[in-house]
């Protein structure tokens, strides 16, 4: 079987590392049974980060996670609290957008209203000056 850990973020690739490392050293003594084939990091987040991450990590050669299959690889973002983070930010954008053409509109109207009185106002003029003739 697989033992598997999945970051947040390329950042927190070392502790994934040291997680891993306390777990072979400690599981075995908990359970006889654990001796997984293979050991996985998957990093969340931006690709090239992870990339980055993944091309520069050094474990110390002593370490024991070097004893079993190591895989590190990079994986889309699947936090559904962060997609749903992503859904909110987006929904306050359009939001804030909504408002500011809302403001807009309502300055463009209050334009025209000035605009309408003012033709109001001169066709009572020239037809007051009609009516006094």
């Amino acid at each position: 079987w697989l033992f598997v850990e999945i970051s947040h973020g390329p950042q927190y690739l070392l502790q994934k590392l040291w997680q891993l490392e306390r777990a072979v050293h400690i599981l075995p003594l908990l359970d006889a049974k654990f001796n997984p084939s293979n050991l996985v990091v998957l990093l969340n987040g931006d690709e090239m980060e992870a990339n980055l991450a993944m091309e520069n990590i050094h474990i110390p050669a002593q370490a024991k996670i070097l004893q079993y299959p190591l895989f590190i690889g990079w994986t889309p973002t699947r936090n559904i609290f962060k997609l749903l983070g992503n859904l909110q930010t987006g929904q306050d954008e359009l939001k804030m957008e909504m408002e500011r053409g809302q403001n807009e509109l309502k300055m463009d109207i209050q334009g025209l209203e000035k605009k309408l009185e003012d033709i109001k106002n001169a066709l009572d003029f020239l037809t007051s000056g009609l009516n006094k003739k």
